[in-house]
């Protein structure tokens, strides 16, 4: 985005976003002096600052003086002191004015300038009307409706889309009433990505955190159970942006829970894969609350992605020890077996998803978790676990005389660290095993 004074220009691949048509924009200098009552303060007889152009624009706005503002905004356009000289003066005025919210300019120039202005924009720009949706402008968008602009005309995104991307309830309801939406739309994708499938509004909704606009259109009968694209529904979209306001408007509106492609994960692997690295005890909250509500509707724990991962080493990882809890109970196999996300491809249960925390061990290993296969390692592994951990693993027979790589024991590990609890139980143990063996 570029900054032009108070007004606010986008850029595209294609060129700017805002188009020109219409007449040529008249010059500063061309308006008689007469007509230039223009704006306090201004002593320069060339050209006014930016500044006092934007004050007086907004004060001819407030007097809904729609002729002065199309001055003003001329005299905007060619302005030689911006730093966009040359480049907006190729703009339609009246998408200028819908961008930006100039509502009188925009009755002035449909009642009085007689320009077809909506077929009058060059093909590598989008309509007015998306642009005063795109910025939530509302009383733009009701003038250009009323002055018959068609929501289906658009070259790009629909204004609909535009208005669900504003999160401006006004616009949402006046094109909604426009579209007669009373199922959900589909709209296509930019040219660029023409050779996508096309994609549901409530898509769009949720992809940008819109919950009103998400509830209206499960109100008008969105499916909520469509697949945007092969394998993925809404519900799983909402679980993987961690969103669990969505989460619950789909759930309420009888989303299936279960839905999953053979091999692709399930709405309860994209809530418990979602993370992102901003505020991130905020968003780990947010993770539990979907987690909770998908487990509260009957999701499974116990599904495969590929590779066999499940939800339940999915949460082990997380560290999330009432989850794990609680999947346990429903049902969820302790030792699944699962491909995990570093061990360069091996299978591991649970438990070895779980390492990093003392926790969710002790929550796997009271329910059932097999220590069998790590027997010989397990120990060393988790040898900076709490007392309680190391306890319960040496019960259930860890090698207490298991080594790394490097050749330390788990006795070094432990001294190490210096926690005392933990050298006497590794202490009792490795005597335990000597006389075991004599």
């Amino acid at each position: 985005m570029k900054r032009f004074g108070i007004m606010t220009v986008a850029l595209t691949a294609g060129g700017c976003l805002l188009a020109g048509c219409g007449e040529e924009p008249q010059r500063a200098a061309e308006v008689p002096a007469a007509q230039s009552e223009v704006v306090p303060g201004w002593v320069d007889e060339k050209e006014p600052p930016l500044e006092y152009l934007d004050e007086a624009l907004a004060r001819a706005e407030t007097r809904n003086d729609g002729k002065e503002v199309c001055r003003l905004l001329r005299e905007y356009i060619t302005c030689e002191n911006a730093d966009h000289a040359g480049l907006i003066q190729e703009y339609s005025l009246l998408a200028f004015a819908a961008a930006h919210g100039y509502s009188a300019a925009l009755r002035y120039l449909i009642a009085t300038d007689g320009t077809d202005w909506q077929n009058a924009c060059p093909e590598k720009l989008d309509s007015p009307l998306c642009l005063a949706a795109e910025g939530g402008h509302a009383d733009c968008v009701r003038i250009l409706l009323e002055a018959g602009f068609k929501p289906e005309d658009c070259r790009y995104e629909s204004p609909y889309t535009c208005a669900l991307s504003s999160k401006n309830p006004e616009c949402i309801r006046l094109l909604h009433e426009a579209c007669r939406i009373s199922e959900p739309i589909c709209y296509p994708e930019p040219e660029a990505e023409a050779d996508c499938a096309r994609h549901a509004t409530l898509e769009a909704a949720i992809a940008g955190d819109c919950s009103v606009c998400a509830e209206r259109l499960v109100k008008a009968g969105a499916d909520v159970n469509a697949e945007l694209k092969p394998g993925f529904t809404p519900l799983m979209l909402a679980a993987s942006y961690g969103r669990p306001e969505h989460l619950r408007l789909l759930l309420e509106a009888g989303a299936k829970v279960n839905v999953q492609t053979p091999g692709a994960p399930s709405a309860l692997h994209y809530a418990l894969e979602w993370r992102t690295y901003s505020q991130p005890q905020v968003h780990y909250r947010q993770m539990i609350e979907c987690v909770r509500l998908l487990l509260e509707a009957g999701a499974d724990a116990s599904c495969c992605q590929e590779f066999g991962t499940t939800p339940l080493h999915l949460a082990a990882r997380r560290c999330m020890a009432e989850t794990v809890s609680r999947m346990l109970a429903d049902g969820a196999d302790p030792n699944a077996l699962g491909t995990a996300c570093y061990g360069a491809g091996k299978e591991i249960t649970p438990l070895m998803e779980a390492l990093e925390c003392s926790s969710t061990m002790m929550v796997l290993l009271e329910n059932g978790a097999d220590i069998t296969p790590y027997k010989d390692t397990i120990l060393w592994m988790a040898a900076d676990r709490s007392p309680r951990v190391i306890r319960k693993l040496l019960e259930l027979g860890a090698n207490p005389e298991a080594r790394g790589a490097d050749g330390t024991s788990v006795l070094d590990l432990v001294i190490r660290e210096g926690n005392e609890e933990k050298i006497r139980l590794i202490r009792e143990a490795l005597q335990h095993s000597r006389r075991k063996r004599r």
